[in-house]
């Protein structure tokens, strides 16, 4: 397996960013990782934090008495531990997912898989220790009819996600952008994981220190504790540090980053 600074590397040595005037990016870690592994050192990159973020303080919480949790499976189920990218733990909590709208119908539940999560178990076959692990069209169309007919679940098929974090209570997944990005609503997050080591083998110093402010699941019943003790009965020993992480590392220049690239390059060409 690559490790973990791979993906980051390919990127900032490419030949498109380097010919860039300026890059600007979200931050410390990021800009540290250009002054370090970038043929410019870092010459033309300004740390302004993620513009794209902005949007979500622009939306307003609705009032709900109901506790909201999304499910978002990442989707590469097709890839195995030897990987670069093994970070979907769909096929061990599939079933988990069907049982907890039951289990709990006093929450609300929103089902956002990867785009593409089900595009590819209607194709292709996995091969796992008990022989032919094969979903196809059929099974999958089952499997969201079934998701879809709880009264307590909202099915999303993907489009804008903002909303959605800021109307929620909590999140359980294992995508890699929502890491980073769910911390900015300030809920508690949980993150399902293969094992202890796939953290630094596989996540960047930045999603790494992500993780460490996050409640962590190996298991199903790590999945229902988190439920139990930090949705329903409000126990999120982790929410101090979690927001002064949050604060302080990953939400540079935020809600105004825009505004600050904007006047980063009229300074620029103005001067």
């Amino acid at each position: 397996m690559p490790d973990s600074h791979y993906a980051v590397k390919a990127i900032i040595c490419s030949t498109l960013v380097n010919l860039c005037w300026k890059v600007f990016v979200g931050t410390k870690d990021n800009f540290d990782d250009f002054c370090k592994y970038a043929p410019l050192k870092g010459e033309n990159v300004i740390l302004s934090g993620h513009c794209k973020m902005d949007g979500l303080a622009l939306i307003k919480r609705k009032k709900s008495d109901r506790k909201k949790i999304i499910l978002a499976p990442h989707h590469t189920v097709d890839i195995d531990d030897t990987s670069s990218l093994p970070l979907s733990n769909f096929l061990t909590y599939s079933d988990l997912f069907l049982e907890l709208p039951q289990k709990y119908p006093q929450i609300d539940f929103v089902f956002r898989p990867h785009p593409t999560l089900f595009i590819i178990l209607s194709g292709i076959v996995l091969r796992g220790e008990t022989g032919v692990i094969g979903w196809g069209k059929e099974r999958v169309d089952d499997y969201i009819k079934k998701m879809s007919s709880f009264p307590n679940v909202e099915y999303q098929e993907g489009g804008d996600y903002f909303e959605t974090f800021v109307n929620s209570d909590a999140i359980i997944h294992d995508c890699a952008s929502f890491i980073m990005e769910y911390l900015y609503t300030g809920h508690p997050p949980l993150y399902l994981l293969r094992n202890k080591e796939s953290i630094k083998e596989v996540f960047a110093p930045i999603g790494q220190k992500c993780l460490e402010h996050y409640y962590q699941a190996f298991n199903e019943q790590d999945i229902i504790n988190f439920i139990e003790e930090v949705v329903l009965k409000g126990n999120d020993p982790l929410k101090e540090q979690r927001i002064k992480f949050a604060q302080e590392e990953i939400m540079v220049n935020y809600p105004h980053v825009s505004d600050f690239i904007l006047q980063h390059i009229k300074d620029e060409l103005t001067t």
